[in-house]
């Protein structure tokens, strides 16, 4: 019996820690740094589990460790191919690139310019162009606390959006992009909520709960911004939380699918460089989708950025 208790203490670790997570306190740092690591766990343990499994099957030279491997799967499914997608669909991305990255701005625009996409939230990173794209909205001429509040819209042409007014708590706010997509009768939502970590983390709960009340069973509830209430939502960018944390159920409890449910690793995004080690442990940055068509995201690296940001395809909502 002991011989076998050895086998499993990776997993056992992995979702002891994401049980315990939610009792940690929401209003400080070290909490919410500590419930990040524990709710972002599973994947890593379940890989240390594999790895493990396989040492001990090879060191005692027999099959039953082998059942270790089962835990496999909550490491993440590994990414396919892109799907091809409706005519007309709309291809968006809210993509956080570090507003002090070493990067010339040349690559950054070359890499964007290469996604082809409809519509950019460009979180933090200033720049005067991007190819193919026209700059719809910005909140740049404000007195913002540091450049990273900083957030542009960018349009394949024109369209209607709008940069709020930094939202959170008085020692922690940041702003939200809503971006009007009438062709797939759906409302972009572009976060960057307020990180919980490593200053202060009184500003993601009520930045969370303020875009939560706009929401209802995946659409509207009332106007926001350019968008009318009644349309669909999309919610996407850099939450500044992980899977399982207050905000991430929160937002889903509102009737939002998380597109990158089951990626695990796979779809972490954080650290990616940019300054910090390319070890993506923690996804801080989501696709959440209402009533709206969706394709599956398609994860990117970019140039000089901490994270890893995600595209993807939006079409009408098929009707009932």
């Amino acid at each position: 019996m002991q011989r076998h208790a050895t086998l499993w203490w990776p997993l056992a670790l992995g979702l002891a820690c994401w049980a315990l997570a939610p009792a940690l306190p929401t209003g400080r740092v070290w909490a919410q740094a500590a419930a990040a690591l524990m709710w972002s766990a599973p994947p890593v343990c379940a890989l240390v589990q594999a790895v493990w499994a396989l040492g001990l099957a090879l060191r005692r030279r027999a099959a039953a460790p082998l059942l270790g491997l089962c835990a496999l799967p909550l490491v993440g499914l590994p990414w396919a191919g892109e799907e091809p997608a409706p005519v007309g669909a709309l291809r968006v991305a809210v993509l956080n690139v570090n507003a002090f990255s070493p990067s010339p701005p040349e690559g950054v625009q070359a890499q964007l310019a290469a996604l082809e996409l409809d519509v950019l939230v460009l979180v933090e990173h200033r720049l005067g162009a991007v190819p193919g794209l026209v700059r719809a909205a910005d909140n740049l001429d404000q007195p913002l606390p540091r450049p990273s509040y900083g957030t542009t819209v960018w349009c394949r042409g024109a369209c209607r959006a709008w940069v709020s007014p930094l939202v959170g708590s008085d020692r922690q706010r940041m702003p939200l992009a809503v971006v009007d997509l009438p062709s797939v009768g759906a409302c972009l939502l572009g976060v960057h909520a307020p990180p919980p970590a490593p200053l202060d983390a009184s500003g993601i709960e009520p930045y969370t709960r303020w875009l939560a009340d706009f929401i209802e069973g995946g659409r509207l509830v009332r106007a926001l911004g350019p968008c009318r209430a009644g349309a669909g939502v999309v919610v996407a960018g850099d939450l500044n939380h992980v899977p399982g944390s207050a905000p991430h159920r929160r937002l889903v409890g509102r009737g939002l699918r998380d597109l990158l449910w089951g990626r695990g690793l796979f779809a972490a995004s954080w650290p990616a460089g940019g300054g910090f080690p390319a070890l993506p442990l923690l996804r801080l940055d989501h696709v959440l989708v209402g009533a709206v068509g969706a394709g599956a995201p398609v994860r990117v690296d970019l140039e000089g950025s901490d994270h890893r940001g995600f595209v993807v395809e939006l079409w009408p909502n098929p009707p009932r």
